[in-house]
């Protein structure tokens, strides 16, 4: 079923989608415009007037065009701030693009490419090489028996709730919903099936979404298509010649997303409603974040000054967190629930 709505979508796309080629083009300076580069051709004009005849006139011409030039330069870097300054102010301004203004302000380095990868003694220079490399090492890292976790762990942990989770039955309502928040802006996957694409075929694709996804869900297997993501390997931190100094970032495919979407929004819903969140916990939950964790860490401080006593903290920062999860455990958690 899935092989069959991708070839008719590819169908729909060859036949109705246009393609061309995108060409890099150089990015604008934001703090120039038409009469600065106008007025910086009669600054060279008059520069190039005055080295051939040093003439006080042709000094004070060069002089008045350069000061002319600083001072529309001063105004139009102080209301590219202003700009960016009223933009942060508002509170819908996404995360992304407020780090890419803190990156560019900063002047911070772009990640590095892939350099050559050293393993088993050996340098590899070869792109092949170095994907099978770090590919295989990615791969290592997500196996459910790392050697490490042998133990049977017989988890058993007491709700304050009976309930029972239930996988949804997916309505076309649910799916238009998430189709409809979905950002044109992001990356395809392997099947090449963009969100703008999505979208603009929204209530064509409602109906074998909702049979797929239901499909899924009752029989408890998801697509082979849509297990399949486009990796690429993030420098992060320290030497470039280690693979272990890699992460990946995975592009999956968008149909498939929308499943998990569903599937995350109904299970939270259901954690929520549950009261089975811990409250301590401010990470991945909405209307929480980081800053609520430090308030509540320095409230905590300020009331032990008051009463005179100490506070001990211990901060606590672990490698590779998520590839550190027993997954055993993990899928007996979700039993649990």
């Amino acid at each position: 079923m899935v092989d069959f709505l991708q070839e008719t979508i590819y169908q729909e796309m060859k036949m109705n989608v246009p393609s061309f080629i995108l060409s890099n083009t150089k990015r604008k300076n934001p703090l120039t415009n038409y009469k600065i580069k106008k007025c910086n051709i009669l600054q060279k004009r008059f520069y190039k007037k005055y080295k051939e005849d040093p003439t006080d006139y042709n000094k004070i011409k060069y002089t008045n065009t350069k000061l002319q030039l600083d001072k529309m330069f001063l105004n139009a870097r102080q209301g590219y701030y202003t700009n960016i300054s009223e933009h942060l102010k508002n509170k819908n301004y996404s995360s992304k693009k407020f780090w890419n203004i803190c990156n560019k302000l900063l002047k911070r380095k772009i990640k590095p490419n892939i350099g050559d990868i050293i393993y088993n003694r050996k340098i590899y220079k070869n792109d092949k090489d170095k994907v099978r490399i770090i590919g295989d090492y990615f791969a290592e890292q997500v196996t459910t028996d790392d050697g490490i976790h042998n133990i049977n762990v017989q988890y058993k942990e007491k709700f304050i709730t009976n309930n029972k989770y239930e996988f949804p039955y997916v309505t076309k309502n649910m799916i238009d919903n998430i189709i409809k928040n979905l950002d044109i802006n992001t990356a395809n996957g392997p099947d090449n099936i963009s969100n703008k694409f999505i979208k603009e075929t929204d209530e064509s694709l409602l109906v074998p979404l909702e049979y797929i996804f239901n499909y899924s869900l009752i029989h408890g297997i998801y697509p082979d298509q849509w297990e399949i993501s486009n990796w690429t390997p993030l420098h992060k931190r320290d030497s470039l010649y280690k693979r272990e100094n890699y992460r990946p970032i995975s592009l999956c495919n968008n149909l498939g997303k929308i499943l998990d979407k569903i599937i995350f929004q109904t299970f939270y819903d259901y954690l929520e409603k549950n009261n089975l969140l811990n409250e301590n916990n401010y990470g991945f939950k909405r209307k929480s974040s980081c800053q609520h964790n430090l308030s509540m860490m320095l409230h905590t401080v300020y009331d032990n000054l008051d009463k005179n006593c100490d506070s001990l903290i211990l901060f606590l920062d672990v490698v590779k967190a998520f590839d550190k999860v027993d997954h055993n455990i993990l899928l007996q958690k979700i039993n649990c629930i």
